[in-house]
């Protein structure tokens, strides 16, 4: 489970405006990483751009790198939305999905995570960073790449592990080692009456 990137971005204005966004490619090569995060920024604008105030969505991607070609398809939302971005050096499989949260402000949250990241807690995230964020600007300052939005960068690093943003997964975490520790003593209990 792991989060790519979390973007902010002004979306009741065409084109989308990018306010703060934070990247997370370590597991990229050195010279992959900016085509990536380019490619990334592309695809949050993309689905910000696509979805209405109010409305949360997952917008899933497949993606095979392999000569200099980008392809998008289906051009429909809310169906899967399909990416091929080929590169000449390499061929690296990606799977991934953009968690959008639009809200009726004009701002737009954009979680790009692996498959395996929970929704429910991809959403609690993004509602979490949309609110500090509105607490912290006030709207008559939100312009595109002028914000310093350091918190972003703590987020992305915090909340790689879901446990840690979803109350229900941490409960259900404990829940899960407490029935292990009680199944385990019924066994000794049991042994011992055998």
């Amino acid at each position: 489970m792991k989060i790519y990137s979390i973007a902010i971005l002004k979306n009741d204005t065409k084109p989308v405006a990018s306010l703060a966004s934070e990247f997370e490619l370590s597991q990229f090569g050195y010279f992959q990483r900016g085509s990536v995060q380019e490619f990334m920024g592309f695809m949050a604008k993309t689905v910000a751009e696509r979805t209405e105030p109010g409305q949360r969505q997952s917008v899933e991607q497949d993606s095979t790198y392999s000569d200099n070609q980008v392809c998008l398809s289906p051009q429909s939302f809310p169906r899967p939305f399909t990416i091929v971005f080929r590169s000449t050096f390499s061929i690296l499989y990606l799977d991934y999905i953009g968690h959008v949260y639009a809200r009726t402000e004009g701002l737009a949250g954009v979680l790009i995570s692996d498959k395996e990241y929970p929704p429910r807690v991809a959403f609690s995230v993004l509602n979490k960073v949309l609110d500090e964020f509105i607490v912290k600007f006030s709207e008559d300052q939100w312009k595109p790449n002028v914000l310093v939005y350091p918190e972003l960068s703590q987020y992305l690093e915090k909340y790689q592990d879901p446990k840690q943003a979803d109350n229900i997964m941490r409960v259900q975490k404990e829940l899960d080692e407490t029935k292990i520790i009680l199944v385990s003593y019924w066994i000794r209990l049991r042994r011992r009456k055998l």
